[in-house]
């Protein structure tokens, strides 16, 4: 019926119990007619047993949530990642001929996190001297490539990773540290640069300042100097 389950069609889909079987005041003659008494989940991101009453179904319910030929499971807030159903596999060979199985036909969980915000980075490369001073990590021999670098977090959080594009999803995203900046947290934020600047810039102010001081003070001995030959030649 669908490619994934739909967890969504197990809530308000069927007729109800109240209270539900859960609650100590739970009677079967405050159910609704042909309510699926032991369901009393309100929660679409809970996947069970849920369903309306169909006199033609196996057993007079229609799970509408097990529908898919595919399993999702939560990776995280915003993620899922899929588990083919024997369902998918017969109708595969009955199409197909094919009768191996994939068992990494779909990324895991690892590989939709972790794995593509390691791959949106350098994985983790000898951060430069303004690196070290902001406390980058780097990668050492042997380690395996660091998700954002090693200067980010990954995230699920749409809110930081903002709405997507079209052929592309949002989520997982690099949450960069402080200085850092980009899709995988591989340049410097602007600030930094800003920062950079208005200090270099600073330092240039004053050692002309220094200079210009040290300038003046020797100018002034010179003349002091000049001053007390000219009384010493007087007397």
């Amino acid at each position: 019926m669908s490619w994934t389950d739909e967890y969504w069609k197990g809530a308000k889909a069927q007729a109800s119990c109240t209270p539900t079987i859960r609650s100590s005041h739970f009677s079967p003659k405050k159910c609704q007619d042909k309510a699926h008494v032991t369901c009393g989940n309100w929660d679409t991101a809970v996947h069970d047993l849920c369903g309306y009453y169909l006199d033609a179904a196996p057993d007079h319910y229609v799970n509408e949530e097990w529908f898919g030929l595919t399993s999702p499971s939560l990776c995280a807030n915003s993620i899922d990642a899929l588990e083919p159903r024997e369902v998918y596999w017969t109708m595969r060979h009955i199409w197909t001929g094919q009768e191996d199985r994939h068992t990494n036909l779909f990324d895991d969980c690892d590989d939709l996190l972790q794995g593509r915000c390691t791959s949106m980075g350098d994985g983790g490369s000898s951060p430069s001297l303004v690196g070290a001073l902001l406390g980058a990590r780097s990668r050492h021999a042997g380690e395996p490539p660091l998700p954002c670098s090693g200067r980010g977090k990954c995230t699920t959080d749409w809110q930081l990773c903002g709405p997507g594009a079209a052929d592309a999803s949002a989520t997982p995203c690099c949450s960069c540290n402080f200085g850092y900046a980009g899709e995988g947290c591989t340049e410097l934020d602007v600030r930094i640069y800003v920062a950079l600047a208005g200090g270099a810039i600073l330092a240039a102010l004053l050692i002309a300042m220094a200079l210009t001081s040290a300038i003046s003070a020797l100018t002034a001995r010179r003349v002091a100097r000049a001053e007390l030959r000219e009384r010493l030649i007087e007397a």
